[in-house]
């Protein structure tokens, strides 16, 4: 549902279906994800998954409708976006998203010396440092926090100790520096790794976010390194799921997933927006056409190149969704401007 505003996205629904009551449909969504804001385990006003979730430690799987960060932070933006494009909407979807960024905050969040990082749910089993979340809750926290300048110094505060995690966290000791899945503190039970293509581009996306809302660290934050983190995954003409670094070969030669090629399409458009260059054009064209000759496919959803129909998965639609219209805004105002 939040694809329908997520960013870009409600400008590709409003021109791809122009006879369609989209403001209807978006106030149906909007009230809905309102009605939903809640948090099965804790009553905080966040999003969460449907189902139950059983991951990491856990002895059991956690209750339908647990708070997540991931879909958390979708439904910050979703409300910030449509605050932004709604005048009638703009101070309930605004409040929402303010309510949940300052929830999140002050009670799904370790501090640690002069570093924070916010956990991967509102469970507190769950505060293992997962460099993604991480990332995109401290972007989103301070897209939320410059919405209300006169209430937001925690939350600003908050964003700033949680970036200082993430660039301290960054794997400079590799050719092409890059953030492995988990922190300093992860499961006993996992191995760590370097990112996938999706969890990169979460981890740039929450990077980029923060500095395009006036961060105080956004100097430390340089657009071309993270499209160089992005870039990493384009060998010889191939997008494969994970960078060289990765040591299990069976990962390291699979193509991308859709769901990763989404987001890193996504991303590289905010990171020519923010930055334009001649490479970062030419990386987006490359992921949009590995999703349009192998991912959408007469009418369906790839996993990957020449892999399983998930076209059921609504999650991947959307991401799709605001990838393939972000592109698509991109190259219409390119063109436009020559």
């Amino acid at each position: 549902l939040s694809s329908l505003f997520k960013r870009s996205g409600f400008l590709a629904f409003s021109k791809s279906f122009p006879n369609k009551d989209v403001d209807n449909i978006v106030l149906t969504a909007c009230n809905w994800l309102i009605k939903n804001q809640v948090c099965n385990s804790t009553g905080l006003p966040v999003w969460g998954l449907p189902y139950r979730r059983k991951i990491w430690i856990d002895e059991l799987s956690s209750e339908p409708n647990t708070g997540f960060n991931v879909p958390t932070v979708h439904g910050i933006h979703a409300m910030l976006d449509l605050a932004e494009h709604n005048e009638k909407m703009h101070d309930i979807a605004s409040k929402s998203a303010f309510v949940a960024a300052s929830a999140w905050h002050s009670q799904c969040s370790s501090l640690i010396g002069d570093e924070r990082t916010y956990w991967y749910s509102t469970l507190e089993n769950h505060n293992f440092h997962v460099t993604n979340a991480i990332s995109l809750m401290a972007g989103s926290i301070q897209r939320a926090a410059v919405s209300f300048p006169n209430l937001n110094n925690k939350l600003i505060d908050g964003a700033d100790q949680a970036i200082l995690y993430i660039l301290h966290s960054k794997r400079t000791d590799l050719v092409i520096p890059t953030w492995d899945y988990f922190g300093s503190r992860m499961p006993p039970n996992k191995i760590n790794r370097n990112n996938d293509l999706l969890h990169e581009a979460f981890v740039c996306d929450g990077l980029l976010t923060y500095k395009k809302y006036g961060g105080n660290l956004g100097s430390r934050i340089d657009p071309k390194e993270l499209f160089e983190m992005l870039a990493k995954f384009n060998r010889d003409k191939i997008i494969y799921d994970f960078p060289i670094t990765e040591k299990n070969k069976n990962r390291r030669k699979n193509p991308a997933r859709a769901i990763g090629l989404a987001h890193a399409l996504f991303v590289v458009c905010e990171i020519y927006k923010l930055s334009p260059s001649r490479d970062a054009y030419e990386l987006a064209q490359s992921f949009f056409r590995e999703i349009s000759d192998n991912i959408l496919e007469q009418g369906r959803i790839r996993y990957r190149k020449l892999d399983t129909d998930i076209s059921s998965y609504i999650r991947t639609r959307a991401h799709l969704i605001y990838a393939v219209s972000n592109y698509v805004d991109l190259v219409e105002t390119e063109t436009a401007l020559k």
